[in-house]
């Protein structure tokens, strides 16, 4: 085996094969220091972990995975912090430790951009776990993720807004921020608030939430009136009229975004099987 190599070196090497033999490149680049080496292997027994016994044959995986995730955090390794704070916050290889949990999730988070140590902090805020309880605490760490374009985050915050828990009730916000996170948490949102508010809500009104969110090129969005437009969306299936093409044209736009629910319903139309 050549000596030669740097840590970085080393530790690319370990990309180019799996499991074991990685493994022996990434342990050379970690015992050179290499933090981002240290996180692959602390990941590796993470996932190979298995709490049902420890023999010779069978090593502790967990007590591994905190051993390396431990040296990457001594680096400061953001990913390594937040992994290690789950490890903690649920007792895996730790005693469980709260508090512990969280001065990791939040030195993870604080790195800037690092939206699931941010989701993450925000839902200990939100229910005083580890930390003590604080709502705008939670807004803000949430906020902070979805401005890095985590959908998830303008929901749990649109859920605190709509039921006014702990925070003045909103549902103006929390229709906002359904719509800019998850349209399949929004239809039936925005449809409770205008029954709510208005008392009825006509399809065409959502139909054209979704046709603007579709027309920005959102796959989710394109998908969704993929599926009005071939009538297998049973709410909104009188406010638009079949035509299989548009449909098609749609779910092709959202299959080459990756989204795998219309690279299916493109497949079946190619097939013949249209819904």
């Amino acid at each position: 085996m050549e000596v030669d190599r740097t840590a970085e070196e080393w530790y690319q090497l370990g990309f180019n094969y799996t499991d074991s033999e990685s493994l022996k490149y990434w342990t050379i680049a970690a015992d050179l220091g290499h933090a981002s080496a240290q996180f692959e292997i602390g990941k590796y027994h993470h996932y190979n972990r298995d709490t049902t016994y420890i023999s010779a044959e069978k090593p502790d995986h967990a007590g591994l995975a905190v051993l390396w995730l431990s040296r990457a955090v001594e680096q400061g390794h953001a990913p390594a912090q937040l992994l290690l704070g789950e490890f903690y916050m649920q007792g895996l290889g730790v005693a469980q430790d709260l508090r512990r949990a969280v001065a990791l999730i939040e030195a993870a988070a604080e790195k800037g951009k690092f939206w699931e140590a941010q989701v993450l902090l925000a839902q200990c805020y939100r229910d005083g776990k580890g930390v003590e309880k604080n709502i705008q605490q939670a807004l803000e760490w949430w906020m902070k993720a979805a401005e890095q374009g985590d959908s998830d985050a303008y929901v749990d915050m649109a859920n605190l807004y709509w039921e006014g828990v702990d925070v003045a009730q909103d549902k103006e916000k929390a229709v906002e921020y359904y719509a800019r996170g998850d349209l399949l948490a929004t239809i039936p949102m925005i449809w409770k608030y205008f029954q709510e508010k208005k008392g009825t809500i006509t399809n065409e009104e959502i139909l054209n939430i979704i046709q603007q969110e579709a027309e920005a090129g959102d796959a989710q969005a394109q998908h969704e009136l993929a599926c009005c437009y071939a009538y297998v969306y049973p709410r909104l299936q009188l406010a638009i009229e079949n035509d299989v093409t548009k449909a098609m044209e749609l779910w092709r736009k959202a299959a080459e975004q990756g989204h795998v629910e219309a690279q299916y319903k493109l497949g079946q139309c190619y097939s013949g099987n249209k819904h």
